[in-house]
């Protein structure tokens, strides 16, 4: 029997992914500056043992963006993070109703889609109600 994963589960499996390649890349930037992790935690005050969990990915659930972005900052670098739509998520209850009523609304020759992607290659966004 298969199983299928929360969305719960699934973000916190990308989120420590993520976490993880973002290290990997702040492990190089640091060896490609030059600097030595004594010298990096120093600079964040930090304690090294700290920067080595972290560059070992033991701290995956305790490291922040924040943190993550300090780190970056530190090596010449700026963290960037973005959000977009994924699949099925808890709706808004008050706008779900509202197209439940403009759907009553309707004559019977419209047809309503919900979520419908947008036309633009890589556009992950979606319009809320469309009409046919």
């Amino acid at each position: 029997m298969s199983t299928r994963e929360s969305l719960t589960d699934k973000g916190r499996r990308l989120g420590r992914e993520h976490t993880r390649a973002a290290i990997a890349e702040l492990k190089l930037a640091r060896q490609w500056a030059g600097l030595s992790q004594d010298q990096l935690a120093a600079a964040l005050g930090w304690s090294q043992s700290r920067l080595s969990r972290i560059e070992r990915g033991h701290a995956l659930d305790d490291l922040g963006v924040v943190e993550l972005a300090m780190l970056a900052g530190r090596l010449g670098l700026q963290l960037s993070v973005s959000l977009h739509p994924s699949g099925e998520a808890i709706r808004d209850a008050g706008q779900l109703a509202l197209g439940k009523r403009f759907r009553l609304l309707l004559a019977p020759a419209w047809h309503a889609t919900a979520e419908v992607p947008l036309p633009n290659p890589g556009d992950r966004r979606s319009w809320d109600l469309f009409l046919r």
